[in-house]
């Protein structure tokens, strides 16, 4: 998702205040990885039927609303 992130940004006109992650069932499960494990990229997540399957996830990381 970085190099995604990274790709975009040399090519597009991106807001990096406005950069949200979303998904449905499995799109929701990648919702709550990319909040545990890039919440650094992006300014939130709203994952929908989907549920967090990270062994020993540490909510410290979590950003909140």
């Amino acid at each position: 998702m970085r190099e995604i992130l990274s790709h975009l940004r040399g090519n597009y006109s991106i807001d990096d205040d406005k950069i949200f992650a979303t998904g449905f069932s499995n799109g929701g499960n990648f919702t709550w990885r990319l909040a545990m494990e890039a919440n650094d990229e992006f300014d939130g997540f709203a994952p929908f039927a989907g549920k967090l399957s990270l062994p020993n996830p540490n909510p410290v990381n979590l950003p909140t609303v």
